[in-house]
């Protein structure tokens, strides 16, 4: 897959979890993270500029998250704003 279309992919699915039952339609933009990796544990969490975030199971982010790395540069897109407790991460972009 090039590029091009994993972008288009990322943007598809984004747009999914932004219009998802519990995402906020005002706010999409706070529900997406942009940095690097700086730990993957457990295989369920994965942490973005030091802050931890719990992957959603069954979703896009836990199928992707096997192979992404730490250190590598990421947008992660949540199912709730970024300061909420209940932010999962549903979807992962690997730049």
């Amino acid at each position: 897959m090039n590029t091009k279309h994993g972008w288009l992919n990322f943007v598809a699915l984004a747009m999914l979890a932004a219009l998802s039952p519990g995402a906020s339609a005002n706010t999409p933009a706070a529900n997406m993270v942009t940095g690097q990796v700086t730990a993957i544990a457990g295989g369920d969490h994965i942490s973005v500029n030091g802050q931890s975030y719990a992957v959603k199971a069954s979703t896009p982010a836990s199928a992707t998250l096997p192979q992404v790395k730490v250190g590598q540069r990421v947008d992660i897109v949540l199912d709730n704003p970024a300061k909420s407790a209940l932010a999962q991460v549903v979807v992962i972009h690997v730049h």
